[in-house]
């Protein structure tokens, strides 16, 4: 409750806490928690605007979740990643990490965040590239979360077909 409350008020609060969250990994020995603490300082930073930082803090995080293996945290690293390239109107980068995001979430068997990048995926083609191929990846992850029986985030699958059909 503190956590989001800070975030929510003051940026600069979260980016502490997310370096104290790293400090303290770091003196206990805790590898995974330092890389998913350096990729969600890297988020707060892209938030801010601080795309230098952000960039660099997400390359450092993977670096430390390769390195050991940390698949489900490379599935959220590389998601993210997809996201701030897409803030920076880089959409050929952001298709890169959102396919490395997919690829590791089904060798978890994470359906959840297989279906997250692949609806990802789908926007950059329908609404970047303006082609229907959006329509097969948005297909798929309908399947993931069937198969997760997430039938909550359907929601969001069904309001892009329909913004789709809409326009």
């Amino acid at each position: 409750r503190i956590w989001s409350l800070n975030i929510e008020t003051n940026m600069d609060s979260a980016i502490i806490l997310t370096y104290n969250a790293y400090q303290i990994a770091k003196e206990s020995g805790d590898i995974k928690s330092m890389g998913r603490a350096i990729s969600y300082r890297a988020i707060f930073y892209d938030m801010e605007g601080k795309a230098d930082s952000s960039i660099f803090l997400f390359h450092q995080a993977i670096k430390i979740q390769e390195a050991i293996n940390d698949t489900a945290g490379l599935v959220k690293t590389y998601n993210n990643m997809g996201v701030f390239h897409i803030g920076q109107f880089q959409y050929s980068k952001a298709e890169i990490y959102y396919k490395k995001s997919y690829q590791n979430a089904m060798l978890l068997e994470d359906y959840g965040g297989a279906a997250k990048a692949l609806m990802n995926m789908g926007d950059i083609e329908l609404h970047i590239k303006g082609n229907n191929k959006g329509l097969e990846y948005y297909a798929e992850a309908e399947k993931l979360y069937l198969i997760k029986g997430d039938t909550a985030q359907l929601a969001s699958i069904w309001a892009s077909y329909a913004q789709v059909y809409y326009n």
